[in-house]
């Protein structure tokens, strides 16, 4: 198998199959019907322990990661993406210099610029994401305010996050990540991201513009494995 997109995933492994999902699909808009004309994918599906709500479980997180790394042909594959927001904070622990990796951080806020040129975004994020500032710095760098959820909220979206992971029903979770959207928007956010990939599988009611980021990551993983802009 030569030059492979490979998936980073399992964090959890409904996001990370979503993503393997948008890559097939928005594959066919460079070839053609054949079976053999989808890319090749690797998908490492990870069991790692709950290292977002729980951050005791963060090393042994990042020692899953890195053994899965130390099997996987990254240094030959055509593009690497992780699916997961959070675990990017454990990139620079990662052997992937050298690797053609993709950042969803970086592809978010390249999209965020490119289609909807906020001035400011309303963070949807898992509390360990919001708290480290992981969007915010990188919002900031672009001249883009990020509007944060309050303490209340960060708690609804550990759990709206955590039902996801374990299972229930997505749509169960739309009203109350709505509520908390409308919120943001009045507090003064002109576009609002969905930055925990589990979030997408939800969806959001909103006027405002919206950034999935696994869209979001799976087009910036295309463009780069065709070399062309999606």
């Amino acid at each position: 198998m030569d030059n492979p997109i490979i998936i980073l995933g399992g964090m959890g492994p409904q996001a990370s199959l979503r993503l393997h999902e948008l890559l097939l699909k928005k594959s066919e808009q460079f070839h053609g019907p054949a079976s053999d004309e989808f890319p090749a994918i690797l998908h490492a599906s990870i069991p790692v322990p709950d290292f977002i709500a729980s951050p005791a479980n963060y090393e042994e997180a990042v020692t899953l990661v890195q053994h899965t790394c130390s099997i996987l042909p990254l240094a030959n594959a055509g593009v690497v993406g992780m699916a997961c927001n959070t675990a990017h904070l454990m990139v620079n622990r990662l052997p992937l210099d050298g690797v053609n990796f993709v950042s969803m951080i970086d592809a978010v806020v390249a999209q965020a610029e490119e289609l909807h040129k906020p001035t400011s975004i309303g963070l949807l994020a898992s509390p360990h994401t919001i708290q480290t500032g992981l969007y915010a710095n990188a919002f900031k760098k672009r001249g883009i305010e990020v509007v944060l959820p309050d303490k209340r909220q960060m708690n609804q979206l550990h759990r709206i996050i955590t039902g996801v992971i374990e299972g229930q029903s997505p749509q169960r979770f739309r009203a109350k990540l709505s509520a908390i959207g409308a919120d943001l928007n009045a507090r003064g956010a002109t576009g609002l991201l969905l930055g925990c990939t589990e979030l997408p599988l939800i969806g959001i009611d909103s006027e405002l513009p919206v950034i999935d980021s696994l869209d979001a990551l799976a087009n910036a993983m295309l463009e780069k494995y065709y070399d062309v802009r999606v």
